[in-house]
């Protein structure tokens, strides 16, 4: 609604109104007219209003003049890496730049892109955030006066900056981003085999459901024993889950569009959660006294998780939509490993709800939080499993009470409903002044032609291929061309201070660029729950293999984010917070990582506070310090999906040849890959042209390639595609008495159950023949 609105706005104003926006507009509308004494609007590069000067037309640059482009990069990449304070710094600079309403979506999408089932209620805290952002006025209290700073921060400001440090502040894994590669490396190497094409061609939605309720039986069976023996059965299960994975994937290419199989494939995860959510509650009053409490949190952790997909459904369809792939993902991924994310201690549960209270401070690590065993010191490992086991307890302190639970131990297996509204006021509003830096919230509300307000340097792995800089366009000319002569001030900026942002890259810049797998996709606190497979084989493999693993496959090392302070204006660093937190033992103008620097932000804080690491008592080993040796990634597809991504460079895979007639689809026709926004003649398409699109229509004809870099079609998806639908056109085109349609094959076996007419009567008829499917997979295969 605020992005339909500002498009209403500018539809209705004269292009030389457009100027910079106002002092009081933080996140409000951001091409709003400057009124003056008389009323009337100033001109375009007024030297009145923010900054002394106007903005430019073209908005591709954020309020200080950082790339938009970039400034969104920085922000991911400092999610990723842990870096909370510079993570507040680039939301923060979207906020006042009148985008935060995009910074508040890209938050949502690393939720599931970055965070992933290592925080799986990080997603619904996001919605929460995002509904009390607008529920906040628009007319800030804080405002920016002569480079001064009021004595009461603006809120959304604090709860923008303070959501990107929270999320940042999260253990995390990327299966849900990877899981798609590795799917699409796996059914390749199955389509290659002779035996294997009929058997994903089959596959249906009832199929899905079928293996996942094998998978719970198979691996959980009995409440008892499961409860006994949570770890059992590892080999099966990673089988049987790569089973369900690549069922569903075969599902979602047989269909027209991905669109189509995404409400299927929710349903299909609901209904059997549900059935094994009724097994587990029958199963529970059998279980012996000893073990009951336990039988309950399982029961009513499986309930949430349930419940979980089923609101990612509804977000998959809403503020997730243009991430609806690693939303599915996501709820792939909480289905088959629900149980034992209730055993890890990710779920809020009665008797952690119930006790929560009794732990002193919640907030700090205890024991039983360390339960990661280094392998070479057998010492317990402070990590994201620790983080994420504590971040649970912190949830608990948020949970509703439950009403009508009684003596039967059934009667208290409900779910644990969270107040995430106050959860997102005392975790994400309240905690951010006491973390943050005072001049990171200084420099944000300083004017824009100020180059002090440019607190931080854009990490040069930022500037990747997506990225204006990194795909060669000449920022620099943009800079004198353009930018300086429609905001004056401009041209007193030292030439090191704008090479910071609008310099060409060097050698080592495009490097840096090239190599997005190696700098980009690394994350801190990683934890990846449940069981996890070192290395799944991969048949099609690069050829020249050590090659691969010595120079391709290794990944950089974690850095601090404190580096990227521009120590030319803030010399010390980080600095002290805005509010120094009376618990807090950290010292002004000291950063809270110099003795524990082989830590995250998050954890640094958490150990230095506590005195954690001790001689003897932790695991101190080098080989799990990500900031001195390659972070290798815990996620067990990572391996096996860039083997076959390099496979698929080195082979030119795919080419237009590989396609069913030798030629792309019409979604693949389209070569832009960079994410500014320009139609296929090359023309450049400001924001505000985006937004009257969005009210009168496109004004050209707008590609699948022009929609959000989440939801941009694969080349080899949409191969697969091409092929599962020339397969199923090739059994259409068959004999009906012993080829019958794929499409009613998912009703054959309902339509068998409640058919009346007898064996001898069924042969008779045509097309009922029992020998038809043996028939007919022997004329697939030799096809």
């Amino acid at each position: 609604l605020e992005v339909i609105s500002q498009a209403h706005w500018i539809r209705k104003v004269p292009n030389q109104q457009m100027s910079a926006p106002t002092k009081s507009e933080h996140g409000g509308n951001r091409f709003s007219r400057l009124q003056g004494k008389g009323g009337k609007s100033r001109p375009k590069g007024s030297p009145e209003g923010r900054g002394g000067g106007g903005r430019h037309e073209r908005s591709d640059h954020t309020l200080h003049f950082y790339s938009i482009d970039e400034v969104l990069s920085a922000l991911q990449k400092s999610v990723r890496r842990g870096h909370v304070r510079n993570a507040a710094f680039w939301a923060g600079e979207l906020h006042v730049s009148g985008l935060a309403s995009i910074a508040m979506r890209r938050l949502l999408i690393m939720t599931v892109e970055d965070v992933g089932i290592a925080s799986p209620y990080a997603p619904f805290i996001a919605v929460a955030a995002q509904s009390l952002f607008l529920a906040m006025p628009e007319t800030e209290t804080s405002q920016c006066r002569d480079s001064s700073v009021s004595s009461s921060l603006s809120e959304r400001l604090v709860l923008v900056s303070g959501l990107a440090r929270w999320i940042a502040s999260l253990p995390k894994t990327r299966t849900s981003c990877i899981l798609s590669s590795f799917l699409r490396a796996k059914f390749e190497e199955r389509h290659r085999l002779s035996d294997a094409c009929h058997q994903l061609l089959s596959c249906s939605a009832d199929d899905v459901l079928s293996s996942l309720a094998s998978l719970y039986w198979a691996t959980v069976g009995e409440v008892e024993d499961f409860l006994a023996r949570p770890s059992c059965n590892e080999d099966r299960f990673l089988c049987m889950e790569e089973t369900v994975f690549l069922q569903a994937y075969a599902f979602q290419v047989c269909q027209k569009s991905e669109a189509l199989a995404l409400q299927p494939l929710f349903d299909v995860l609901s209904r059997a959660m549900l059935a094994e959510e009724q097994r587990l509650r029958s199963s529970v009053k059998q279980v012996l006294a000893v073990n009951a409490q336990k039988a309950a949190d399982l029961l009513s952790g499986f309930s949430s998780v349930r419940k979980m997909i089923l609101d990612l459904q509804h977000l998959s369809v809403g503020g997730l939509e243009s991430a609806a792939r690693m939303v599915l993902n996501q709820a792939l991924l909480l289905a088959t490993r629900a149980h034992k994310l209730v055993q890890a201690g990710l779920i809020v549960v009665p008797s952690l709800a119930s006790t929560s209270m009794k732990f002193p401070d919640a907030k700090e690590l205890v024991p039983d939080d360390i339960s990661t065993v280094c392998q070479e010191c057998q010492h317990g490992r402070i990590d994201g499993c620790a983080l994420a086991r504590r971040n649970t307890r912190v949830l608990c302190l948020y949970a509703r009470a439950q009403q009508g639970r009684g003596r039967d131990t059934s009667e208290g297996c409900a779910p644990i409903a969270l107040n995430l509204e106050e959860c997102v006021r005392k975790e994400v509003i309240s905690v951010c002044p006491s973390i943050i830096p005072r001049d990171m919230f200084e420099c944000l509300l300083r004017s824009a032609i100020d180059p002090q307000a440019r607190y931080l340097r854009v990490p040069p792995y930022c500037i990747d291929i997506h990225t204006r800089r990194g795909s060669g366009y000449p920022m620099h000319r943009d800079w004198d061309e353009r930018v300086v002569l429609l905001n004056p001030g401009l041209e007193a900026w030292d030439r090191q201070e704008v090479l910071k942002t609008h310099g060409a890259l060097d050698s080592e810049g495009r490097k840096l660029a090239s190599q997005f797998t190696r700098y980009g996709v690394i994350v801190s606190d990683e934890y990846f729950p449940g069981p996890s497979q070192p290395e799944f084989s991969m048949n099609l493999k690069p050829a020249d293999e050590d090659h691969f693993k010595k120079a391709i496959l290794p990944v950089a090392v974690l850095d601090q984010g404190e580096c990227f302070v521009d120590r030319c204006h803030f010399p010390q660093g980080y600095g002290s917070p805005w509010e120094l937190s009376r618990s807090s033992s950290v010292q002004p103008g000291t950063s809270v990582v110099e003795s524990t620097s082989r830590y995250s932000e998050t954890l640094a804080e958490i150990v230095r506070r506590r005195h954690l690491v001790e001689p003897g008592h932790h695991c101190t080993c080098t080989s799990w310090d990500f900031y001195t040796v390659p972070a290798t990634p815990q996620d067990p597809f990572f391996k096996a999906s860039k083997t076959f991504m390099s496979w698929a460079s080195e082979n030119s895979f795919p080419l237009p040849k590989d396609f069913p007639g030798g030629r792309l689809p019409k979604i693949l026709e389209n070569k832009a890959t960079s994410t500014i926004h320009d139609d296929p003649s090359g023309k450049k398409v400001t924001q505000a042209e985006q937004l009257i699109e969005m009210i009168d229509g496109p004004s050209v004809i707008v590609d699948e390639k022009r929609s959000a870099i989440d939801s941009r079609p694969s080349n080899v998806t949409e191969l697969h595609r091409a092929r599962m639908h020339k397969m199923m056109q090739k059994l259409s085109k068959c004999d009906a008495t012993a080829y019958p349609p794929m499409a009613a094959k998912a009703n054959s076996a309902a339509d068998d159950l409640s058919s009346t007419v007898s064996r001898e009567e069924a042969v008779a008829k045509p097309g009922n023949d029992p020998t038809c499917t043996g028939s007919r997979r022997t004329r697939w295969g030799r096809k």
